[in-house]
């Protein structure tokens, strides 16, 4: 998957979160995020492209799912606390939200 600049400043916020509450590497953030993202653009049979120009609404929709799928992910690896993955999943969609709100 190709990320335009936008999409890049995007995933890198959400993967600091990651990286600094569950200690992963930031690879394996990156990682973790854009199979989410893809995952959930295959499902909705849509583009981020397309998705950017649509509304707040379905933008913030779209960062739910892909939270949940990061959120699910994380859980099914069990290495991490239940705490610590709310807490980085809470900064993960803080920074999602704010990268939409800011138009990075």
């Amino acid at each position: 998957m190709v990320f335009s600049q936008r999409q890049l400043t995007l995933v890198q916020a959400a993967a600091h979160a990651l990286v600094e509450q569950l200690y992963l590497t930031p690879e394996e953030a990156v990682e973790v995020i854009g199979r989410a993202v893809r995952d959930e653009l295959a499902a909705r049979q849509t583009t981020l492209e397309i998705l950017e120009a649509g509304s707040l609404a379905d933008r913030t929709a779209f960062v739910r799912v892909v939270v949940g799928r990061v959120t699910d992910h994380l859980k099914k690896r069990g290495q991490y606390s239940e705490d610590r993955v709310r807490r980085a999943t809470g900064e993960f969609m803080d920074a999602l939200h704010r990268s939409w709100a800011q138009g990075l």
